[in-house]
């Protein structure tokens, strides 16, 4: 045994005072002989024996209740004081959740605040020799060393930040941690809200054993009350689309807002279209729990020239009760058609940015060089020359899309890049939702599934025999491809392999149809320039097009503040901007290249992944295999969170053994006490 405080041990000097009480209560006394009185005295000598026995043994107690009271504040520990000094040093990593829900309130006030404190008592507890690393939201955050005392002067700096890691993250770097120490035992302290965003789809498991770890959770509540007229619960402006209408006198610019309450509460809703400062329309609705509604917005078509600001009513989370939208001057785009379909005409009737542009054979390269993307419906037999043309247009950069008119009887499809071969299966299956969770679809779809969606059934289709030099997209729920892909140069080919007259009339008359083809038909220009610009440390956000620049940097400025940022464009005319650690807030901001005469107004947000303000209730309880390891901590008691078991069982030990020894000191005294007052003559 070894002690981890040995500056305590200077307590035991203290035993100088009992010793003292003892020497000063034990004079010397003068003995007188009186004749006659023997057995008296007798009596006496025995009486005085007893009595220093009984000071004896008080004296035992009081200097053992001493001892172990300072053995216990001396922190003792069972460890091998043979093994090396880096064995000897505790190793604690702390993973400090600072996403934006820590700043919620709950009934004990602000979460990041306690959590601080929290973080913040523990570490005064610690040994100083104890090695401490921080892992946080922050991934650029320098991960290293350090002393709890250094680490307790960061604390304070410590601000909520977009979350940019999950649970399955950090667990894989403290696993990479303990690899690094040779699988030296450490401790790991989770502080966080157990958010389900935080969490994830399927949280991994954590298996290294040389890991100890701790959860201290920050419970969200569904319905958080606020002071100041504040509505409690938490809704969001989720995202936001343009629909242009050209039928009748509705023609015009829907901005359509789609608003979520991720509440457990009915709440009401004012949301308000702004520009520059100015209030354009507002919009009051009533959510029911759990329930997401589109807001429509009516636009004329100069608005779209400008920034925009969709603006919700204050609640218990405002960081996504804000969404900033770009001006989309010339976000339309030239799509080449081969062919017709009714389904088509009234597609391109919804989507007017999309400007539809007929092509009829042989091709001509000039029209084709005019378009952005192409249609080709039904299932011609292409010369070379045409496929030539077609092989030259995806090249540089462009999107092919072919779909079958008719069901076709041939084992043979003729394509774009040539015949493929399959088989006509007519056997209806319902189109898999697994499909719509590709990165194609993730921005327009994530809010729309759940396991209660049904999709559409197809009722014919082309099965291939080769998939190899294709990437299957949409699939049916027999496992068989419906939407398959193929990169072509820096373009894409695309091929629906239902016919539109009968196996695909389901989805034809779903709401399905409009955003699955408008997603593949214009991803290349749709998804480089962003409806409102997503700002993220080290990302490209994508610009309006007619931004002019050069290859120097452009500034970036805002309320004062002024970023340098590179501007980029790719072989296809579209641009972007690598905006790195900054800016930070979201908002308008003014963009000025050395080419330009005059700055652009464009409008950015922060990145949207807390909105659902939910905890999973004692998650770690759930993880099979690590319930003797794993220790669920309520945030309240933090006392012994990282105390070392056999450190822990000495220290109660010692404490225990000088409350036992201080307790016996006074059953003695009493009991002394008693005796003499019946040694006293009774009146």
């Amino acid at each position: 045994m070894h002690f981890q405080q040995q500056n305590m041990l200077w307590g035991l000097l203290l035993l100088a005072i009992p010793l003292f009480i003892h020497l000063f209560q034990f004079h010397q006394t003068k003995i007188i002989f009186f004749p006659g009185v023997f057995r008296l005295t007798q009596q006496l000598q025995q009486s005085r024996r007893q009595k220093k026995t009984e000071h004896l043994l008080v004296l035992l107690f009081r200097c053992l209740g001493i001892v172990c009271l300072v053995f216990a504040f001396a922190m003792p520990s069972c460890t091998d004081t043979n093994s090396s000094n880096k064995a000897q040093l505790n190793r604690i990593v702390v993973l400090f959740d600072n996403g934006l829900s820590m700043n919620v309130r709950n009934e004990e006030g602000l979460i990041m605040e306690q959590a601080r404190n929290q973080l913040r008592d523990m570490l005064g507890a610690l040994n100083e020799e104890s090695k401490v690393m921080l892992l946080t939201q922050d991934p650029l955050l320098l991960k290293q060393w350090t002393s709890p005392s250094q680490l307790i002067s960061i604390i304070d700096t410590l601000n909520v930040v977009d979350q940019q890691v999950q649970w399955n993250d950090w667990l894989t770097q403290v696993d990479g941690i303990s690899k690094e120490l040779a699988a030296e035992p450490i401790s790991a302290v989770v502080f966080s809200d157990a958010q389900t965003s935080f969490l994830g789809d399927i949280p991994l498991v954590p298996q290294n054993k040389a890991i100890d770890w701790h959860f201290v959770q920050f419970d969200l509540e569904p319905n958080p009350g606020l002071s100041q007229g504040i509505q409690t619960g938490n809704l969001s402006i989720d995202s936001a689309w343009y629909v242009t209408q050209w039928e009748g006198n509705n023609q015009g610019n829907e901005l359509v807002a789609r608003i979520a309450n991720y509440s457990d509460a009915e709440l009401d809703a004012s949301v308000s279209l702004r520009s520059e400062g100015y209030t354009l329309q507002v919009r009051s609705i009533t959510l029911l729990p759990r329930a997401v509604r589109d807001v429509v917005f009516i636009l004329p078509s100069n608005k779209l020239h400008q920034p925009l600001q969709l603006q919700l009513e204050p609640d218990a989370f405002a960081y996504d009760n804000t969404l900033m939208i770009h001006p989309i001057a010339d976000w339309s785009m030239q799509v080449g058609i081969i062919g017709s379909h009714p389904a088509f005409d009234a597609f391109f009737l919804a989507q007017p940015l999309l400007k539809k542009y007929p092509i009829g054979f042989p091709m001509k390269e000039v029209e084709l060089g005019q378009c952005q993307a192409l249609v080709m419906i039904g299932n011609p037999v292409l010369g070379v020359s045409d496929q030539g043309k077609l092989s030259q247009f995806m090249s540089d950069g462009k999107t092919v899309i072919q779909v079958l008119k008719d069901v076709t009887v041939s084992n043979e499809l003729h394509t774009v890049i040539g015949n493929i071969r399959g088989k006509w299966n007519a056997t209806p299956q319902r189109i898999a939702m697994g499909g719509l969770s590709h990165p194609l679809f993730e921005n327009i779809f994530s809010g729309s599934l759940s396991d209660k969606t049904q999709l559409p059934s197809i009722e014919g289709y082309f099965e291939l025999q080769d998939l190899s030099d294709f990437e299957s997209v949409l699939q049916l729920e027999g496992g068989q491809s419906l939407f398959i892909n193929r990169t072509q140069g820096s373009g894409s080919y695309w091929l629906w392999l239902s016919d539109f007259s009968k196996g695909s009339q389901n989805l034809l008359n779903s709401s399905w149809f409009l955003p699955i083809f408008t997603q593949v038909i214009a991803s290349k220009a749709i998804g480089d320039r962003s409806l409102y610009g997503i700002m993220h440390s080290k990302s490209l956000m994508a610009l309006p097009a007619d931004i002019d620049f050069d290859e120097r940097a452009a500034s970036l400025s805002a309320k004062g503040e002024l970023h340098l940022v590179d501007l980029q464009q790719n072989a296809s005319g579209q641009k972007a901007m690598y905006i790195g650690p900054e800016p930070t807030k979201p908002g308008y901001y003014y963009l000025k290249s050395p080419k330009m005469s005059d700055s652009i107004l464009l409008a950015f947000n922060h990145t949207r992944s807390e909105s659902d303000l939910r905890s999973i209730e004692n998650w770690p309880k759930g993880f099979d295999g690590i319930s003797g390891r794993w220790k669920h901590l309520q945030s309240k008691s933090l006392k012994s969170i990282l105390d070392n078991d056999a450190l822990n069982v000495l220290w109660r030990l010692f404490i225990w053994a000088a409350a036992f020894f201080f307790a016996l000191e006074v059953a003695l005294l009493v009991y002394r006490e008693k005796i003499k007052r019946k040694e006293l003559p009774q009146p």
